[in-house]
């Protein structure tokens, strides 16, 4: 099942997403790209960690996403210090 990120797009929350290999990033959608615009394969997500991390999430590759608070989180490039 595809994820819909264009439900994250107006709002840029902050959110938890985990890949389809079980890695889990946390952080604020800063971005939301549409693939034709891009020029790109898909649509993707791009999100920063507290610790100034981004990394961006072609939909293919989101298992799932999970609106969340901001917070910190230790490892994976999440940590707000």
């Amino acid at each position: 099942m595809m994820i819909n990120i264009w439900e994250y797009a107006e709002d840029l929350p902050f959110v938890e997403i985990r890949d389809v290999n079980g890695e889990v990033f946390v952080g604020e959608m800063i971005h939301v790209s549409d693939a034709e615009e891009a020029e790109a394969e898909e649509d993707e997500a791009v999100v920063e960690a507290p610790s100034g991390e981004i990394r961006i999430f072609p939909v293919s590759k989101i298992a799932s996403i999970t609106r969340t608070e901001r917070k910190c989180v230790q490892g994976n490039g999440n940590s707000c210090g």
